[in-house]
């Protein structure tokens, strides 16, 4: 085989590899329960084989939602926020001679900022679970597939 031959071999399989060789493990429904401020949080998240992902948050009746790409290498989870659930929140207006609030408080709406995406290492337990530990903040989460 001559070496043109086996370079252009080789520069085909560098190229192709990577598009099925990706870790398809994530791709799914999965679902986890994450204590906040003494509430049970549910998480719902949904990961594609396209590397998009969309996750739901629900405590009590608050509500937040993202949605973005991810990329996964050697155990470590980055994700991106392209979208995301509220856009705005309310900010009560304090009067300070009125150290009570009224009924009706009066106020404004301010928009939220993106959040961040993350970064997290991640552990497969089992073909049906996997932990994941926020590389910046510490914390973990367990998430079973649904």
């Amino acid at each position: 085989m001559s070496r043109t031959r086996f370079a252009c071999i080789a520069i085909l399989l560098l190229a192709v590899v990577p598009m099925f060789g990706a870790d398809h493990r994530l791709d799914g429904g999965w679902r986890a329960t994450i204590p906040v401020a003494g509430m049970q949080c549910s998480v719902d998240l949904v990961m594609t084989p396209q590397q998009k992902y969309s996750e739901t948050i629900r405590c009590g009746s608050s509500m937040t939602w993202q949605a973005g790409t991810y990329t996964f290498n050697q155990g470590v989870l980055l994700r991106t926020v392209t979208d995301f659930q509220p856009r705005q929140r309310y900010v009560v207006d304090v009067n300070p001679t009125q150290p009570w609030l009224p009924a009706n408080p009066p106020g404004h709406y301010e928009n939220n900022v993106t959040p961040p995406g993350g970064s997290f290492q991640v552990t497969f337990n089992s073909s049906d679970t996997m932990t994941w530990k926020d590389i910046t903040f510490g914390g973990t989460v367990v998430l079973r597939r649904k």
